[in-house]
C-alpha cells in the first residue's frame, strides 16, 4: 500500500504544480498490484454549450486497459480554474451509472468495500489547485472503460473578448495517438456577436466556424489518429452600446427542492469610462533573475520588461529592482521616463542573467521602499516563479510583511512566468494589496499580453464598487465585497431572489474621488426555468465564502457541515466530498444500449458462487402462471458482446439450475473480469453480474 501512496502522491504532486504537465494521465494497475502503467486513450469528444458568459462541456472519454488482467483505473486530470463538476458517469455493458455526491470519508470506504468484492464502482475526488483524481474498477482485461464528465464555468471577459479555453492538451499524455478526437461548440449570446474565432485551431483544415444567426454559432474541431499539442482556445466579441448589463437566471422547478431563482449578473462598463481621470503613472518593475528562471523564462522575462519599458510616456516615472540571492535597483529610486534613462533601461534588461536563490521578500520590500506621490498612479509590477528559496521563504510571512511595509497603499500586480508558478504566493499578494494576478504562458504573445495589461493597470479603477437591484429582493449575494474594477474588466455577482419583474441594476463606486453611476432596467424571470448552471456556480461561490471563513476560524462542525450539504443539494466536488457511481445503487442507473426489464414470467437468481474461479450455477424460475417457455440463456461481455450460448430451449415452469464452466463459444477459458449472463424469454430481458477469476 505503501508504494501506491508514494506513486500517486507523486503523480498529483507534479500536476498540481503546473498545467503544463497536468495534462491528463489515466493509469491502470492489476487489482491485486501496486505497479501503475499509463494507458492510451482511444476516444475523446467532447461538447460545449456557451451561453453567454457560462459555458457547459461534456467530455465523453474511451481508455483501453491494456494489460492482460483486470485492472483498477486511475484517471487525473485538470478542469479550467474555477470550473464545478456537475456529472460524473461511466458505462458497463451498456448500462450508464451516474455518479452522486457523497461525503467523502463515506465514498471512499464505498468504494473500498467494492473493490474488495470485485464489483465495479466509480470514484471521483478533489486534488487540489482544480485538478481531480477519477478510479474506476475493476476493468477486464484488453477491454475499454468509457466515462463521462460535465462541468460548468464562468467564462472571463477581458479588453472587450469573452475566451473560451478548453483543456485539449489534457490527452497528451495517451502512450499512442488517439483514434479519434471531436469538440463541438455552440455559442449563443443575448447580443449580436461581433467576432468569433479560435487564436489556437483557427487555422486548422480540420476546424470549421458556422454562423447560424447573428446571436447562435456553431464550431468544430476534429481529428483521426491525433496527438494534441495544445489547448484549444475560442474567443468571441459581442456588441455593446455604453454599459452592459447581462443577467441569466434559474427558477427550479416544485420538485428540485431549491427554492427561490438564482441569478448572475455581469456589468461590462463603457471602455471610456476611466480615461477621463488618467495621472501620470509611477511604476517599479520587479523581477526575478534567480536559477528557477533559467532558460526560457528569463529569455520571456526579458522580453516582458522590454515591453513595459516601451509603454512609458515621457510624464511617467518608474525604476527597474532585480533579485536573485540579493536585490539589485537600477537606479536608487525611481527617475523620469526620459529617452536617457530608456536606453539605459533596456541596457540594464539585455545583461540580466539568472543566477542565485529566490529572496522575494527582500525585493519586495526595496521596491515599496521607493518614492511614490499622491499625484501619481503608484503600482509594482512583480514578475517571478514565485518560488521563495532564501531570506524569508514561508509565504504567510512574506503577505504579512509587506502588508505592515505597504502603508502608502501601492497596488501590486503579479505575473507569473512559465507555467509552473506559485499561485498561492501570487494570487494572494495581489488580492492583499488591490491588485490582481495574469499568468504568461509559453504559448502566449508576450507583447500583446503585456501591452493590453499595462494599459489596465495604469488606468485609475473604479473603488468600492456596488450594485443594487432596485425592488428586487435579493439574499445571499457573492462575492459580498466587490473587487475594484480596471480597465477591461466587468463585475461579476451571483445571488438568489424571491420576486420577478423589470428592475433597475445599478453600478456604483469611485474613480480618483469622483462618484461613478451606471443603470439600467433588468428583466428577472417569475417562471421556472433559466440555465440550471447558475444554480451551481451560484452554491459554488457560496462554498467558496465557507471555505474562507474554515481558513480564518479553522475547520469548525458547522461550517463543514453547511459546505457538505450544499455540495450533496448541488452536485458540487469539495475537498470533503467526492462523486460516487455505484452499480448496486438502481437510483443511477440509465439504461441505454440494453433494454433490461421485469418479466410476469420469468425469474433469474444470482449466479453462484460470485466470484467463480470454476464451474457457475445459473438457476431461473419459469413462473407458475405460464405452461413454459422458450428460455435463451447466453453470456456477455463488458461492452456487450455476445460470447456464449448456454441453453436456447423449451423450460416448463418450476426452478431451473444450469452448469456453466466458464468458457466461451469457442470452448475457450475466460479471462478473470467482469461478465454478464442474460436470460431471454418473451421478449424481455433479465441480466446478472458474475466475476470470474482464474
Amino acid at each position: 500500500m505503501k508504494t501506491v501512496c508514494t506513486l500517486l502522491v507523486l503523480t498529483l504532486t507534479i500536476l498540481v504544480g503546473t498545467e503544463a504537465f497536468a495534462t491528463g494521465a489515466l493509469f491502470v494497475k492489476d487489482i491485486r498490484s501496486t505497479n501503475y502503467q499509463a494507458a492510451p486513450i482511444r476516444f475523446y469528444d467532447a461538447k460545449a454549450i456557451i451561453d453567454d458568459q457560462v459555458a457547459t462541456t461534456s467530455i465523453d472519454e474511451t481508455f483501453t486497459n491494456t494489460l492482460s488482467v483486470t485492472a483498477e483505473a486511475t484517471y487525473i486530470f485538470p478542469l479550467p480554474e474555477g470550473a464545478v463538476i456537475t456529472e460524473l458517469a461511466y458505462w458497463m455493458n451498456g448500462v450508464k451509472y451516474i455518479g452522486s455526491v457523497k461525503e467523502k470519508k463515506a465514498a471512499q470506504q464505498a468504494y473500498n468495500d467494492k473493490i474488495r468484492r470485485l464489483l465495479d464502482p466509480a470514484l471521483l475526488q478533489y486534488a487540489g489547485d482544480n485538478v481531480f483524481k477519477l478510479n474506476i474498477a475493476p476493468i477486464n482485461p484488453n477491454t475499454d472503460v468509457r466515462f463521462q464528465i460535465t462541468y460548468t464555468e464562468l467564462l472571463k471577459y477581458e479588453f472587450g473578448k469573452v475566451n473560451y479555453k478548453f483543456l485539449l492538451n489534457a490527452t497528451s499524455m495517451s502512450p499512442k495517438p488517439l483514434e479519434r478526437v471531436s469538440l463541438t461548440i455552440d455559442a449563443y449570446s443575448q447580443r449580436n456577436f461581433l467576432s468569433v474565432t479560435s487564436p489556437s485551431h483557427g487555422n486548422f483544415t480540420a476546424h470549421s466556424i458556422t454562423k447560424v444567426n447573428d446571436k447562435y454559432y456553431k464550431l468544430a474541431f476534429g481529428d483521426e489518429h491525433y496527438l494534441p499539442t495544445s489547448d484549444y482556445v475560442m474567443q468571441f466579441e459581442t456588441a455593446r452600446d455604453g454599459v452592459d448589463m447581462n443577467v441569466l437566471t434559474y427558477i427550479g422547478a416544485p420538485q428540485d427542492s431549491l427554492g427561490d431563482g438564482f441569478f448572475a449578473a455581469w456589468i461590462t462598463p463603457p471602455d471610456n469610462m476611466n480615461n477621463q481621470y488618467a495621472l501620470p503613472r509611477s511604476i517599479v518593475f520587479t523581477a526575478d533573475v534567480s536559477s528557477s528562471m533559467d532558460g526560457k523564462r528569463i529569455v520571456a522575462l526579458k522580453e516582458a520588461l522590454n515591453v513595459f519599458i516601451n509603454e512609458l510616456k515621457p510624464t511617467d516615472k518608474f525604476n527597474i529592482v532585480v533579485f536573485s540571492t540579493g536585490v539589485v535597483r537600477m537606479k536608487p529610486d525611481v527617475v523620469d521616463a526620459t529617452e536617457a534613462n530608456l536606453i539605459e533601461a533596456r541596457q540594464f534588461v539585455d545583461k540580466l542573467v539568472a543566477l542565485g536563490l529566490t529572496n522575494i521578500n527582500d525585493a519586495l520590500n526595496t521596491s515599496l521602499g521607493m518614492t511614490f506621490s499622491d499625484s501619481t498612479t503608484n503600482s509594482i509590477v512583480f514578475m517571478t516563479d514565485g518560488m521563495p528559496s532564501w531570506g524569508e521563504m514561508d509565504s504567510l510571512k512574506i503577505l504579512a510583511n509587506v502588508k505592515a511595509m505597504n502603508t502608502k497603499k501601492i497596488r501590486i500586480f503579479s505575473f507569473g512566468i512559465g507555467e509552473d508558478v506559485n499561485k498561492y504566493l501570487l494570487t494572494n499578494l495581489a488580492a492583499q494589496n488591490n491588485g490582481y494576478t495574469a499568468y504568461i504562458q509559453q504559448e502566449d504573445s508576450i507583447a500583446v499580453v503585456i501591452a493590453n495589461h499595462f494599459k489596465k493597470i495604469t488606468l485609475p479603477a473604479l473603488q468600492t464598487p456596488a450594485i443594487t437591484y432596485g425592488g428586487l429582493q435579493t439574499y445571499d449575494v457573492y462575492p459580498i465585497i466587490l473587487p475594484d474594477l480596471f480597465f477591461g474588466s466587468q463585475v461579476l455577482q451571483l445571488g438568489r431572489y424571491k420576486n420577478g419583474g423589470t428592475y433597475p441594476v445599478t453600478l456604483t463606486g469611485k474613480i480618483r474621488g469622483n462618484d461613478i453611476n451606471q443603470q439600467q432596467d433588468v428583466v428577472f424571470p417569475t417562471i421556472v426555468g433559466g440555465n440550471k448552471s447558475v444554480s451551481r456556480l451560484w452554491a459554488q461561490l457560496k462554498i467558496n465564502e465557507l471555505l474562507d471563513q474554515i481558513t480564518k476560524f479553522g475547520e469548525r462542525k458547522e461550517l463543514v457541515d453547511q459546505i457538505i450539504a450544499l455540495s450533496i443539494k448541488f452536485g458540487i466536488l469539495t475537498k470533503y466530498t467526492a462523486l460516487y457511481a455505484d452499480p448496486d445503487d438502481k437510483s443511477t442507473d440509465v439504461i441505454e444500449e440494453t433494454t433490461t426489464v421485469e418479466n410476469a414470467t420469468i425469474q433469474l437468481s444470482a449466479p453462484a458462487p460470485n466470484p467463480s474461479s470454476g464451474t457457475v450455477s445459473i438457476q431461473f424460475t419459469v413462473k407458475t402462471n405460464v405452461a413454459g417457455s422458450i428460455v435463451k440463456v447466453s453470456v456477455y461481455d463488458a461492452f456487450g458482446n455476445n460470447i456464449a450460448t448456454i441453453a436456447n430451449a423449451y423450460f416448463e415452469s418450476g426452478t431451473h439450475t444450469l452448469q456453466w464452466n466458464e468458457v466461451n463459444a469457442n470452448g475457450e477459458y475466460l479471462q478473470s473480469g467482469v461478465y454478464f449472463i442474460h436470460i431471454e424469454s418473451n421478449g424481455a430481458t433479465l441480466i446478472q453480474k458474475i466475476i470470474i477469476i482464474h
